[in-house]
């Protein structure tokens, strides 16, 4: 029996590893959801985690399980389709060379701990979103951050901890929509980037808004969207 497989099922998906030993690609494919993993019940492809380089989610796979790529840290590229609702718990915690990930339109729910201890740099959530879970970027290297128009509910400590995150573009032109605590404070790691150095962009008709309202007025600078900045994916 190999206890190592290449190949198999994930929920009600399949999964496969493709390429050199050393620089796999990991495919999923089917419709519908992928298994939920947990600590004592690790993904089947977790003990190749060092060489997968690539993750590659085909059309019809509703989600992303929990753990699905957790530390794979040498993980650089990943594409996700455009049937996707859900990237589960710890998904891609651990990621550390990990520095982009398009996040489809189609996303409604970002889960716990899914992308914290990352090296993404900079992610762009979209409108369709509706759930950022507690600690989805806790402790990653995110440098930029760009939220939807939509009410989207962001928990708390979704983006504590960011110690490089310098720019937040806020497309919503309500700034009493939703409570956004990222800037909480976290002991546990030295801040490179202090609240005052952040800068906040949000719709030129909100600026005087999002000065005096909740803990968006903490921002170092507040100024207005550029009108050339695109905004994020609306669901089709």
């Amino acid at each position: 029996m190999n206890n190592n497989p290449l190949s198999g099922a994930t929920g009600n998906c399949t999964w496969q590893l493709a390429g050199p030993a050393d620089n796999y690609t990991l495919l999923v494919s089917g419709t519908g959801a992928m298994k939920d993993y947990a600590f004592d019940a690790l993904p089947p492809w977790h003990p190749h985690r060092d060489a997968i380089t690539t993750l590659l989610v085909a059309d019809g796979v509703t989600s992303l399980g929990d753990l699905t790529c957790k530390d794979c840290t040498r993980l650089l590229s990943v594409s996700l389709p455009s049937t996707l609702a859900r990237v589960g718990r710890w998904a891609f915690s651990g990621c550390s060379s990990l520095r982009a990930v398009d996040l489809p339109a189609t996303l409604d729910v970002i889960d716990a701990f899914a992308f914290c201890c990352s090296g993404l740099h900079s992610v762009v959530i979209p409108d369709s979103v509706t759930h950022v879970a507690s600690y989805a970027f806790w402790h990653s290297a995110l440098r930029d951050l760009t939220l939807g128009r939509s009410n989207v509910i962001i928990s708390d400590a979704a983006f504590s901890a960011c110690p490089y995150l310098a720019v937040v573009t806020n497309h919503n032109p309500d700034p009493s929509s939703f409570f956004f605590p990222f800037l909480t404070p976290d002991v546990t790691v030295r801040e490179r980037v202090g609240s005052r150095d952040r800068l906040l962009r949000v719709p030129a008709a909100s600026l005087a808004a999002y000065r005096v309202v909740g803990e968006w007025r903490h921002f170092g600078a507040i100024e207005a969207i550029p009108d050339d900045d695109p905004s994020p994916p609306q669901h089709p």
